[in-house]
Formats: C-alpha cells, sequence, structure tokens
C-alpha cells in the first residue's frame, strides 16, 4: 500500500523522466510495481480532489495514532501500578514456571517472563529447582498410574542429546506416552529395565537397533520391524541407481554433441557403446522400479483389491523380489536383503491370520473363507476405495455380513475379532517418532534434559485432549482407560506431591 509522499515522490520521478532518459518501465520497477499501477497513480495525481481526500485522510490517521499512543501509555502506568499492587504467591510462580517449562522456551527466558508477567525477580537455578521438584512429582504419578501395564502394543525408539539417549515408549493406539527415560546408552540391558512391568505388552515395534531386538527376544515379545525404514532403504538405493542412469543419459549426450561436431569412426564407437548401456540400464532400472510397487504392496495389510494376502505367499514373493533383485545388479543387495528377509518384518500379518484361525463359522452357501474374505474387503473399503470394485461387490459383501449373524450364533462375534486384529495391526513405529518429533524441539532448546523433565512433559501431552483427528476431545490418558479425577495436569500433580 502506496502512501501519499509515496505517490507524489513517484508523480515527480515520472514527470522528470525524460530528462533522466528513463523509461516508464524504469520508474515502476525502481517502485516494484507494474506500469498500469505507475498510470493508475499519475492519474489520481492529477484529481486536486482526490490529493485533498488522501491527506485529509493521512491527518485523520494521524490524529487516531495518537489518540491511542496516549491509551497505551495510560495503560501501561495502571498495568505497573496494578503489578505493584499484586501480591503473587509462591504456588503461582512456580504453576508458571512448569506451563512455560513444558513449551519449546529456553529456562534463561523464563525468569523474564516471571519479570514481565509478575514483575518478580528470580534467578534461573530457582527455576531449575522448580522444575526439577515437579517433574519428580510427575514421575511419582506416572508410578502411581502405571500406563505401561494397560499397554498390548509399544512402539519403541530414542532420541539423543549428545552421548546419552532419551529411551521413549508409546501406546500407538492412544499416542500415550508411557515412559521416557535418560539412559546411560541404548543396550539390550537399558530396555530390558525399560520393560519392566508390562504385563500386557504383547508386541514391541521399532526399528533394527541391536538393543531393541535383543531386549524384546529376551522378554518374549513379538517384535515388528518398522517398515518405513524398509522403505526408506528401498527409497535410497532406488535414488542412487536411478542418479547413476542420469550420469550414463548425460555422458551419451555430451558423446551425441561431440559426434555431431567432429564426426569420427571412434566417436561413433564409444557413442553406440554408451548408448546400447544407457538402453539396457534403463530397462534394468524399469523392472526395478517395478519390484518396488511390487514390496510396497505386500507390505500393505490387504491388496489393493482388498483381498488378503496370507503371510506364506508375501515370504515367497518376498524371496523371488530378492532374486530379480540379484540378477538385475541393483546395489546395496545386503542392505536391502536384510530388511526384507527379516522374520519381523510381517508379524502384522501372522498376528492377523491368527485371529482369522479362531473364525470357524460356516453357515448354508457360505464357507469360512468366503465370510473371511468380504470381512476383509468391507473393513479394507472403509479404509478407501478399492481397485475394481463396483456395487455388485458391495451389496454381495454387505448381505454376507448380514447373513453371517443371522446364520450363526458367533457370527458377530467372528466379525468383530476379525475387524479388531485388523484395527489393530502396527506396521511401523510412527507413533513413537511422532512425540519424537515432540519431544525432540523441547529437548534441542533445554540446556538440560533429565528424566523427571521427560515425565513432566510426558504428563503434559497425556493430559491434554488431542484437538482434531479420530481422538479429538480425548486425552491419551483416557483413550489408554486411565481415569483421574481433574482434568488439569497441574492440579494432578498438586495431589499426588
Amino acid at each position: 500500500m502506496l502512501d501519499l509522499q509515496s505517490r507524489l515522490q513517484m508523480g515527480r520521478e515520472y514527470c522528470i523522466r525524460k530528462e533522466r532518459l528513463q523509461t516508464s518501465q524504469e520508474v515502476a520497477d525502481r517502485w516494484g510495481i507494474s506500469r498500469s499501477t505507475l498510470y493508475e497513480v499519475i492519474e489520481q495525481l492529477g484529481d486536486p480532489r482526490r490529493v485533498r481526500r488522501w491527506r485529509a485522510q493521512q491527518e485523520r490517521l494521524r490524529r487516531e495514532m495518537q489518540i491511542l499512543q496516549r491509551k497505551c501509555k495510560g495503560l501501561e502506568e495502571e498495568n505497573r501500578r496494578l503489578r505493584q499492587e499484586q501480591r503473587v504467591s509462591e504456588e503461582t510462580l512456580e504453576e508458571f514456571v512448569v506451563q512455560a517449562a513444558v513449551c519449546p522456551v529456553s529456562c534463561g527466558k523464563i525468569p523474564d517472563l516471571l519479570k514481565r508477567a509478575y514483575g518478580v525477580q528470580r534467578s534461573t537455578t530457582w527455576v531449575w529447582g522448580v522444575v526439577q521438584k515437579w517433574g519428580t512429582w510427575a514421575r511419582r504419578v506416572f508410578e502411581y498410574l502405571k500406563p505401561w501395564e494397560r499397554s498390548e502394543q509399544m512402539a519403541v525408539d530414542e532420541i539423543f542429546q549428545g552421548d546419552k539417549p532419551t529411551l521413549v515408549m508409546v501406546d500407538p493406539r492412544s499416542m500415550a506416552i508411557l515412559r521416557a527415560e535418560v539412559k546411560e546408552n541404548r543396550s539390550a540391558q537399558s530396555w530390558k529395565q525399560m520393560f519392566e512391568g508390562c504385563k500386557s505388552l504383547q508386541e514391541v515395534a521399532a526399528d533394527r537397533a541391536k538393543g531393541i531386538e535383543q531386549a524384546v527376544h529376551q522378554a518374549g515379545y513379538l517384535k515388528q520391524d518398522d517398515l518405513f525404514h524398509a522403505y526408506k532403504v528401498l527409497s535410497d538405493v532406488f535414488g542412487r541407481w536411478e542418479g547413476h542412469c542420469l550420469r550414463l543419459i548425460r555422458e551419451e549426450y555430451r558423446l551425441e554433441e561431440k559426434l555431431k561436431r567432429k564426426p569420427t569412426m571412434e566417436l561413433q564407437e564409444a557413442y553406440e557403446r554408451k548408448r546400447q548401456e544407457v538402453c539396457e540400464l534403463l530397462g534394468r532400472f524399469d523392472q526395478a522400479e517395478g519390484c518396488i510397487g511390487w514390496v510396497r504392496e505386500l507390505l500393505e495389510v490387504t491388496d489393493r483389491t482388498g483381498q488378503w494376502i496370507a503371510s506364506e505367499t508375501r515370504e515367497e514373493m518376498l524371496r523371488e523380489i530378492l532374486a530379480r533383485w540379484k540378477r538385475l545388479g541393483m546395489p546395496q543387495q545386503q542392505r536391502v536383503r536384510g530388511y526384507l528377509s527379516s522374520p519381523n518384518l510381517l508379524t502384522f500379518a501372522r498376528k492377523v491370520e491368527e485371529a482369522m484361525d479362531l473364525v470357524d463359522v460356516e453357515i448354508p452357501g457360505l464357507s469360512t473363507s468366503q465370510i473371511r474374505r468380504a470381512i476383509v474387503r468391507v473393513w479394507a473399503r472403509s479404509r478407501g476405495p478399492l481397485r475394481g470394485d463396483g456395487p455388485v461387490q458391495v451389496l454381495q459383501d454387505l448381505l454376507v455380513l448380514r447373513a453371517v449373524p443371522q446364520g450363526h450364533p458367533d457370527g458377530q462375534a467372528a466379525i468383530d475379532v476379525i475387524h479388531e486384529a485388523l484395527d489393530r495391526v502396527i506396521r511401523a513405529s510412527s507413533a513413537v517418532e511422532a512425540i519424537n518429533s515432540l519431544l525432540r524441539p523441547i529437548q534441542q532448546i533445554k540446556k538440560t534434559f533429565p528424566t523427571s523433565f521427560a515425565y513432566l512433559v510426558a504428563l503434559y501431552h497425556n493430559m491434554r485432549p488431542f484437538s482434531e483427528g479420530v481422538r479429538k476431545g480425548k486425552t491419551p490418558f483416557e483413550i489408554l482407560g486411565i481415569s483421574v479425577l481433574f482434568k488439569d495436569w497441574i492440579e494432578l500433580i498438586r495431589r499426588v506431591a
């Protein structure tokens, strides 16, 4: 928005542009506007009534600004007077410090916030003492509630501050932080201590870190490899091969340009060899791209048509993909084989099949396998459209789901068992990665991040209702089945302390 002075100056420059040997476009470029806007300004300046109107408007705005400045000055004096009269208790100051501490704000700035809010001067040492004390109380809340005893599935990972890792355990269904502790290392012994007391735990989703795998194996839990890391490895390898293809294409192009400038037999032979090499490599590249798409579909819960793929079939197809990968000469085969041949890669598929095996329902005209396929397709359809799906197939599946409860006393229970198994599938540790993205900014801003501080942030997160999504309006503790008497996490800490 150009003010009056800028418009007048623009008009002067436009009028003397010919003396300066300038064009209208140069004047417009200098002011960062288009020529049409420049012409509009010049046309408006030619009307003296508009100039007087602009000047009157500018004077009115100046008077309003002076009035607002006087009001702000009066409010500041009133605020200063109220601060002097107000007597702030230590409890109020501590609550303010704790609420500021769980935000990505440096603890060195909290004393300044206290002074601005309450006119009270406190040191950084005092602030850290309050944070440590309240963090210890927050840890007592966790020890009293014991949320880790309620979770059947967990996503675990670690984040680092310096050399010390913070081990984090999250319930993927409720997104509740179950434990968050700073350890000396991330060895199997450290993770074994984290798993102590997890009475209901059955399955752990994590990356292929040795410490986690050893601790999970020793505790006898199921382990689901994080499929995100498998996808990342495939993307990295595929990206490197794609870069190699682009380099060969550029070399072919340079040889072609040289051949046009100076055609010789040597350049012609070199160009033909390079062209043949590029064509062969691109053919293998297309096949490898198809293999990666194949892998992604095998690692989904169902295929694109909503059909369930048996775990044995998935394993056999993955072995075929690895063999084809080897024949194509793809780079980093050992790294890819380590992920795709891991016994923990298809844990989610084996768990669903165990639930399906519990369903042995037959009704006249429908076999158990037909009933299972219809139940799975209905579930997959609720997650998104299916390939080749039509109204006839949708109607058939709905009729099967209606006929099962009517034709068998355990029919509805069978549907619920399979749907619950599908709903509880975890194929990645995305839940703990999301929590890490919450903890990491706070951890990086604070100079130190002890265990007590981690539990303080964890309690703050677990008591906050979700603002959107399927969990909207509920807190992680509520979804996990933990009921507390107080909705305010500060009040809860005070009661337990």
